[in-house]
């Protein structure tokens, strides 16, 4: 859902996706003491590949220290 969110001023996720189109992410994990993942973080980064056109989004952090994309 946080992909869906992070895209949804750029994509029509109705109507823009095709077959064939992809997506890659990057995200945290935070892992116990034993190794183990206890849950899924933030995304860091996201790349989604709509035929030829790639759009790349990056987390930062602002100058009123909010994490924008």
């Amino acid at each position: 859902m946080e992909l869906i969110r992070i895209y949804s001023w750029d994509v029509d996720f109705q109507r823009s996706i095709r077959e064939g189109d992809k997506f890659e992410t990057l995200y945290e994990s935070k892992i116990t003491s034993t190794g183990n993942i206890a849950r899924y973080g933030d995304i860091i980064y996201a790349k989604l590949i709509l035929g030829k056109n790639h759009h790349s989004l990056y987390r930062f952090r602002n100058k009123k220290g909010v994490y924008e994309f």
